[in-house]
């Protein structure tokens, strides 16, 4: 995420981050259901895998968001809590898969089910978890001229 990335902006390298991440499952479907038990279980895995690779992924990613705030892609938000947010938004999909058969109806593990949650996670990280600050000035300024010429229309 952060070596070699000179004129690829934070949101391109988030996208990338995502798409890596779905690609990674699809290539590799029983990986969520394995860090899950190993997780769940507490076994005597587990620190070594959170030291040797989930702490420093979530940092990277912390500094990805922190790269974006800082040249304005996205607006100020602690960035930690953001990068939980998106990895949330990523892994719970795979690891609630056996439910969400259930509850959708469908196998949401097949490809075109998981290409529109990825499309899916990638909008909503992009739009909601960090949107840009232009992004948020426009759309507060139209919702402002639209009240404007409400209230004007009332005199």
């Amino acid at each position: 995420m952060g070596q070699g990335n000179a004129g690829i902006s934070a949101r391109e390298r988030l996208g990338a981050v995502i798409d890596n991440f779905f690609g990674f499952v699809q290539r590799h479907p029983n990986y969520p259901r394995l860090m899950q038990r190993e997780i769940m279980s507490r076994g005597p895995n587990m620190k070594w895998i959170v030291v040797e690779y989930y702490r420093p992924l979530h940092a990277r990613l912390v500094r990805l968001i922190e790269e974006g705030i800082s040249s304005g892609e996205f607006r100020s938000v602690d960035a930690r809590n953001a990068a939980v947010t998106v990895v949330s938004t990523m892994v719970h999909y795979f690891a609630a898969a056996p439910v969400m058969r259930h509850v959708l109806g469908h196998d949401p593990l097949r490809p075109k089910e998981v290409a529109k949650r990825q499309e899916a996670v990638s909008r909503f990280s992009r739009t909601r978890v960090i949107p840009t600050q232009g992004r948020n000035v426009m759309k507060f300024l139209k919702i402002f001229s639209y009240l404007l010429a409400a209230s004007l229309s009332w005199r």
